[in-house]
């Protein structure tokens, strides 16, 4: 069987690794497997190194019918057997009409945590007519968590029974270790008594990095030995969102307690050298970063959103926040500072939790 995995651009994220681990998962188990991406990029690149075939295709927005035609014409020229989309609605629509119309059969895996219309009240009726009319040509859709899976049903209109839940796992033994935790704080000056805070994230508004620099003054107040470490990067032209927080942070007058060290492909030893995790976002789906945190024994702080109350169950195995509350959010930080325990009472259970129900090879 030879089955082509969708995804939504050539770089690495979370939608994307997931993707990856099953696209090399099914490699393993005998398929043949393509991928197919919009834009070149690292992802695109590791893959092409290890022999999977990589297509470039632009697909374009969903009421671009005529790329669903040339998509289809793709498929049946690759001789193609079974299409998995890890991608954005606009791309995935295209991917269902292309399917439909080379018969070949096709699951939808959203990874998107919300659903994203556009605001024209015209053109966002017309998109949910087609997201709900193509849903029809799938054979499954997956949603990554239960969260999403009712909001699958009841605001997308898909149809229940071809809606499962398959919840993201991470590959735990690259998170378990700790013997890179030293190094990492000596790497970034860290003193024994300094408190290290993170957030892993791409940076962008929605992933809460704002409410975590407005946060930190109330924390600097109580423990002026904290510091910030923001992972990841501003992927967009010109860097607007990290230009905005640098800015934010000079007129506070604290940018000499956040460290910004851009992307990193070594993420499970960079969390090492953390003592606190955050993930203030607007919104998730099934985040990857709370798993990958949790299975390092960090104690994390993380909106109440999306999947993410399905991961992390408050005063259990990490703690819960309001979006977009900076208050609560040094509230709990200054909290988890003074209890060295219960960090590592949140840390232990966290762990056992990700062990239980979130592995990889589970997923």
């Amino acid at each position: 069987m030879k089955i082509l995995f969708v995804v939504l651009d050539g770089n690495i994220s979370g939608g994307n690794n997931i993707a990856t681990v099953m696209l090399r998962a099914a490699a393993k188990q005998g398929f043949d497997i393509e991928l197919l991406s919009p834009t070149p990029g690292e992802l695109t690149q590791a893959l092409e190194a290890e022999g999977i075939k990589v297509h470039l295709v632009p697909l374009g927005r969903s009421f671009r019918f005529d790329r669903a035609i040339r998509l289809a014409n793709h498929l049946k020229n690759s001789q193609i057997d079974l299409v998995h989309s890890h991608t954005t609605l606009g791309n995935e629509i295209l991917c269902r009409l292309a399917c439909g119309l080379s018969s070949i059969p096709i699951i939808c895996h959203q990874h998107d945590p919300t659903d994203f219309y556009n605001q024209n009240p015209l053109i966002s009726t017309y998109q949910k007519w087609l997201d709900r009319t193509t849903s029809s040509l799938t054979h499954n859709l997956v949603a990554v968590s239960e969260n999403r899976q009712e909001a699958m049903v009841s605001k997308r209109g898909y149809a229940a029974s071809k809606v499962k839940t398959i919840y993201n796992g991470i590959n735990l033994e690259k998170f378990s270790s700790q013997t890179q935790r030293e190094s990492v704080r000596q790497a970034w000056h860290l003193a024994p008594d300094e408190t290290a805070i993170g957030l892993v994230a791409r940076i962008e508004d929605p992933k809460g990095h704002a409410t975590l620099v407005e946060a930190a003054p109330l924390v600097l107040e109580k423990y002026p030995k904290s510091k910030f470490f923001f992972i990841g990067d501003d992927r967009w032209p010109n860097q607007p969102y990290l230009a905005k927080y640098r800015q934010r942070l000079s007129d506070l007058g604290i940018s000499d307690r956040f460290v910004f060290l851009g992307f990193s492909s070594e993420v499970h030893n960079l969390i090492q050298g953390l003592d606190i995790v955050t993930l203030p976002s607007w919104w998730e789906g099934h985040p990857l970063i709370v798993l990958e945190a949790l299975a390092s024994r960090k104690s994390v702080i993380a909106s109440a959103v999306g999947g993410v109350p399905e991961i992390i169950l408050h005063e259990e195995t990490g703690l819960l926040v309001p979006p977009k509350n900076p208050a609560a959010l040094a509230q709990e930080i200054c909290r988890l500072i003074a209890e060295p325990e219960l960090r590592s009472q949140l840390g232990e259970a966290g762990c056992q939790r990700v062990r239980q129900r979130f592995d990889e090879t589970d997923m």
